[in-house]
């Protein structure tokens, strides 16, 4: 089943965790899933394909960590409204997100890893 006649772009270093959430996400609920290991990869693939209905985010990655890649995300038209699903395992408040108040209203959630599924699953179904 696609996500809203899209998929879900799952934005991740840890090659466990892409194989992991592909598995719940992707077989097991039947959506489809795209997958990038940072910020970069996951731009040029929201650059050559139609927009996710969801974005799930990892904030530490190499090469453009998510914060930058939300930056980015958000000047893009195209891609600006996509949801973003960031998840963390990092517990501090701020994230180091707030350099992004100056890119226009939030649109992102956050997950705290290790996640719950139902959790996980109850962000990608409202989205999809």
């Amino acid at each position: 089943m696609p996500c809203n006649g899209g998929y879900v772009l799952i934005v991740d270093d840890d090659v466990y965790i892409q194989k992991a959430l592909e598995d719940i996400i992707g077989q097991d609920h039947g959506h489809n899933v795209k997958i990038a290991s940072d910020g970069l990869e996951a731009l040029e693939i929201l650059g050559g394909a139609p927009a996710p209905a969801l974005i799930l985010l990892d904030l530490m990655m190499p090469r453009m960590d998510g914060a930058a890649f939300i930056e980015r995300k958000n000047t893009q038209p195209a891609v600006a409204p996509v949801p973003v699903c960031i998840m963390t395992a990092n517990k501090s408040g701020d994230l180091g997100l707030s350099r992004l108040a100056d890119v226009g209203p939030p649109r992102f959630s956050i997950l705290r890893k290790p996640f719950d599924l139902d959790e996980l699953m109850a962000i990608v179904e409202r989205h999809c």
